[in-house]
């Protein structure tokens, strides 16, 4: 929601009269747009996914619970974390490589690894977005 309303993000500073008034105008037509949201029967879905630069575990948990979606289990099977797998291992092989540190060396191994984790976070977020649309999470808020 505060990509869609910014005004959630700003903060209360002193003003000249032709500015209050200005402000005040501003604050009306948020107020209306708010109600027209919230009132709506249509679920609108802006674009613009913050994913705080890299989509870490906790950063994919955000993006699900901002749709009301169920979020992913750091632990699918027993001593396997998603969380370590996609923090520790992929996103600091992306950032080695995305940051031109070209002495990264991906095995065979490591390739397998990463092809494991992204297949199971999507099965994961696919259920996570099935139940969501079976259940109509999305509209409870």
């Amino acid at each position: 929601m505060e990509a869609e309303f910014l005004q959630f993000k700003q903060y209360p500073r002193s003003m000249n009269r032709e500015d209050q008034l200005k402000r005040t105008k501003q604050k009306v037509r948020f107020f209306e747009e708010l109600k027209r949201f919230y009132s709506s029967e249509i679920l609108e879905i802006n674009a613009n996914v913050n994913t705080e630069s890299n989509v870490s575990f906790s950063v994919l948990n955000r993006i699900l619970g901002d749709f009301n979606l169920a979020e992913i289990s750091e632990f699918p099977l027993p001593r396997y974390s998603l969380k370590v797998e996609l923090d520790q291992f992929l996103l600091r092989i992306r950032n080695a490589v995305a940051h031109g540190q070209n002495s990264v060396i991906v095995k065979l191994e490591d390739l397998e690894r990463a092809i494991t984790l992204v297949e199971r976070l999507m099965d994961l977020v696919f259920k996570s977005i099935r139940d969501g649309f079976i259940n109509e999470s999305y509209r409870k808020r």
